[in-house]
C-alpha cells in the first residue's frame, strides 16, 4: 500500500519537529545530569516524549480526517498503549 504525499508529510513534520524538541529538552536534562552520557540518554527521552506529546495534540486532527494512526505509530516506534499512558509534563 502506498502512502499519500500528505501522510508522508504528516509523517515528516511530525519527525522533525519532535526531533528538535527532544534535543532540545534532552540536552538540557543531560547537562543537568553532568555527563556526556546523560545528555545522550536525556535526548532519547526528549525524542520519546516529543513523539507522545505530538501525537496526542494531533490525534483528535487524525481522527476527524479518518487518518489511520497504527501506521504512524509503528514508523514512529510508538505503541497504542504509551501513547494512551505516558506521563508528559505538559
Amino acid at each position: 500500500m502506498q502512502e499519500s504525499v500528505f501522510y508522508q508529510d504528516l509523517v515528516q513534520e511530525v519527525e522533525q519537529r519532535t526531533l528538535e524538541q527532544g534535543r532540545r529538552e534532552g540536552r538540557e536534562e543531560g547537562l543537568r545530569e553532568g555527563e556526556k552520557r546523560g545528555i545522550i540518554k536525556g535526548e532519547q527521552r526528549g525524542i520519546r516524549k516529543g513523539y507522545l506529546r505530538l501525537l496526542r495534540q494531533l490525534m483528535p486532527f487524525l481522527q476527524g480526517f479518518n487518518v489511520p494512526i497504527q501506521p504512524l505509530l509503528k514508523r514512529l516506534g510508538v505503541t497504542q498503549a504509551e501513547l494512551e499512558t505516558a506521563e508528559l509534563d505538559d
